[in-house]
């Protein structure tokens, strides 16, 4: 809609600028051309004049001319309001004062500081016609909330004379009130609602809002003969959403690969009368890898289990797509899983004063380490360890390969050991004892 109205507005310009409007050009010493003459933006009282020359412009005339030629009116008090002397736009110090409204044609005279003198006489058009003017639209209340969703939407059209830059309202104009509907961000209706301004120009809308919406106000072209078309300034009613809130326990903050992770907790918002359940309200949970929808009871509690296949966070989450005055809410725990690690053969076998082990570590889960450090320890009773070396692992097809001779006369047990850190469970092999 706003572009619409801002490409009819470009028309009117438009034909305001070119309508007519043939640039006359002369030279002396030097040359001097006037390129158009218009009402000026914002100001239609005023006339602009865009000029270029060789040499600085030095002075302007312009004459507003009826439809027959006759001359109306006369205008001299050109001041440079951007640009230069040699190519600038000139506008008058003073507004024009003329019997009645209307568009009319412009000639205008210029002569720079050689004496070059030109007249223009389809220079452009004087539009004389009564600036309208929407003030500010006001609501009520700048928000609707879950207990108060009436609005009253207020806005004033006012009308601002060329010759006199006086305001005043426009009594009995037709205005259509634009509603566009928001719901959490999009757009779902467009309602226009034609109205009529009273003695005082004002026009008032109350309205009951499903949720927050967005409103402006248009006094179309030519509804009344020389008053500008306008469009007010957009005013958003938003949504005050009430507060919810979801809490999330975890049965274990630790658990091993596949091992069921209860999850429970509580979801409520905040009424009117206080905090209260979220009572049969879907929530959405999700890990790195997978999410799923879990219900509420009456009391707003919920509880289900999820297979833990790596350490992760688990997020619960509220969002109510069909209740605009609920806010979204969520929260959030971490918890690690353990990935088992075992050991599948060992050995241990003397040869003289020797001891040689061997072995296999593997990793039986979804996931192997990259290194592994095997420490193989002796005890001459089967109760108290000693580390007697620490061998790295050659991996194979996700285990680890490892072996190593140490000299050791005493008859006792062996066996070997696995730290897995925070990332797997430790291992030890079975003892084995050696003569």
């Amino acid at each position: 809609m706003r572009r619409v109205f801002a490409v009819f507005l470009g028309v009117l310009t438009a034909m305001s600028l070119g309508a007519g409007a043939l640039p006359a050009t002369a030279s002396a010493e030097g040359q001097i051309t006037v390129r158009w003459a218009a009402s000026t933006t914002g100001d239609v009282g005023r006339l602009t004049v865009y000029a270029t020359s060789d040499l600085p412009v030095v002075t302007l005339k312009a004459h507003v001319l009826a439809d027959d030629g006759g001359e109306l009116a006369t205008a001299d008090d050109f001041v440079l309001s951007s640009g230069s002397a040699t190519e600038g736009f000139w506008t008058t110090a003073s507004r024009i004062q003329l019997a009645e409204l209307g568009r009319y044609r412009v000639a205008v005279e210029a002569t720079d500081s050689a004496g070059t003198h030109v007249r223009a006489d389809q220079a452009g058009w004087l539009d004389y016609q009564v600036q309208s003017v929407i003030e500010p639209l006001r609501p009520s209340r700048e928000n609707v909330s879950y207990d108060r969703r009436d609005v009253t939407v207020r806005g004033r059209l006012m009308g601002r004379h060329p010759g006199s830059g006086e305001l005043g309202p426009l009594p009995g104009q037709p205005i259509q009130l634009n509603i566009l509907y928001r719901f959490k961000e999009q757009v779902t209706d467009l309602e226009a609602v034609s109205l009529t301004t009273d003695a005082r120009g004002r026009f008032e809308l109350a309205k009951t809002l499903p949720h927050g919406a967005e409103f402006w106000a248009d006094y179309w072209y030519d509804i009344l003969p020389n008053h500008l078309p306008v469009q007010s300034d957009h005013l958003v009613v938003g949504t005050k959403e009430q507060p919810t809130q979801v809490r999330i326990q975890l049965g274990a903050k630790v658990v091993d690969e596949g091992e069921p992770l209860v999850v429970s907790g509580v979801a409520r918002w905040r009424s009117r009368d206080g905090w209260s359940p979220l009572a049969g309200a879907t929530l959405v949970y999700y890990t790195r890898y997978d999410w799923q929808q879990v219900t509420t009871d009456a009391e707003g509690r919920y509880s289900f289990t999820h297979t833990a296949y790596g350490s992760d966070t688990i997020t619960v989450g509220f969002r109510d797509d069909n209740d605009p005055f609920k806010a979204p809410s969520s929260d959030t725990a971490e918890f690690t899983v353990f990935h088992p690690a075992a050991f599948t053969e060992f050995t241990a076998t003397r040869a003289g004063g020797d001891v040689t082990v061997s072995g296999l570590l593997g990793f039986p889960g979804n996931r192997s380490a990259a290194t592994a450090q095997i420490a193989i320890e002796f005890s001459p009773d089967g109760r108290r360890w000693t580390r007697r070396a620490l061998v790295p692992g050659v991996q194979r097809a996700g285990d680890f390969l490892f072996t190593s001779t140490i000299a050791e006369t005493r008859p006792g047990h062996w066996r070997a050991t696995f730290e897995g850190g925070e990332t797997y469970r430790d291992a030890v092999s079975p003892a084995v004892a050696v003569g």
